[in-house]
């Protein structure tokens, strides 16, 4: 009796749950695509020649569509089936949501490289044509990564969505797959803006010629713009390192689990606050 009653209050709160989801996700989705259009047509058919601002914009929100379509359909489906999928459809479902929330955490990586390259180097990174060096790592090494999982049965259903399954423990695919990547890219953005910023300090007090301040001045705003996408991924997914730890020492409460995921569909529309800043500034 006492597991049909939390079997039936966890379905109810997992329904009630998944409607304000779909409708938080189908806004970011929106202007996901409003800002995709934009892009489009300030590049008149020259898109690679765009400045790298608005093309880490355009994949960002790119990333951000197709993750957020991946939510809106997997919230659509467990609010028809009330429940969570089980089987190959949650192992592809998983496989959809999880390959694109890891392509933002590389292409937020390979952002904070780059911008660090460019204040400490004075260079740009060459991303080759088409930006393939950007795109290989950040859609290859998630799909490898997602692939290899689903070959060793570890994407499940869980209490709130189909992922990694959940086994307590440090050496778990949950902990090792999730938990410690999300926590490393984290770091290492932290820590290489932490450096960028300590060398412009530095540096702004060094610099003595008109020349010299106004290069140093158009970088600093170029990272400056490129740190507001990687800040908007470390709000995003931030609270998933916090539920992927506690996962892997005991259950978390619903409430946490809620809100790693309210945040994670929330991204879009910040996404969209940042673009639009920079739009109106430039």
């Amino acid at each position: 009796m006492s597991n049909s009653t939390n079997s039936s209050t966890t379905a109810s709160a997992s329904l009630a749950f998944g409607i304000p989801m779909v409708i938080v996700a189908f806004c970011s989705v929106v202007i996901c695509i409003i800002i995709i259009v934009l892009i489009f047509k300030k590049s008149a058919g020259s898109f690679f020649q765009l400045k790298i601002v608005d093309r880490v914009a355009f994949y960002t929100v790119t990333y951000d569509l197709l993750f957020y379509a991946a939510q809106v359909a997997h919230g659509v489906h467990r609010a028809l089936a009330n429940g969570i999928p089980e089987g190959i459809q949650c192992s592809l479902q998983a496989i959809f949501l999880l390959e694109f929330a890891y392509s933002q955490t590389f292409l937020s990586i390979i952002t904070a490289i780059f911008v660090f390259m460019l204040i400490l180097k004075g260079r740009q990174i060459s991303f080759g044509k088409y930006d393939w060096r950007m795109q290989l790592p950040v859609i290859g090494i998630p799909l490898a990564i997602l692939i290899t999982a689903a070959g060793f049965g570890q994407l499940r259903s869980n209490r709130t969505y189909c992922g990694f399954r959940e086994v307590r423990g440090l050496l778990s695919w949950h902990f090792l797959g999730f938990f410690l990547i999300v926590v490393l890219s984290i770091l290492t953005i932290t820590i290489l803006y932490l450096i960028i910023w300590c060398y412009v300090r530095i540096e702004s007090n060094r610099i003595k010629t008109t020349l010299q301040k106004q290069t140093a001045v158009r970088a600093n705003r170029l990272a400056f713009k490129l740190s507001l996408f990687v800040l908007v991924y470390v709000v995003q997914f931030g609270g998933n390192a916090v539920e992927g730890l506690w996962i892997s020492i005991s259950e978390p409460p619903l409430s946490l689990r809620y809100a790693s995921i309210v945040a994670s569909v929330t991204g879009g529309i910040l996404n969209g606050i940042v673009y639009f800043t920079i739009r109106r500034t430039t």
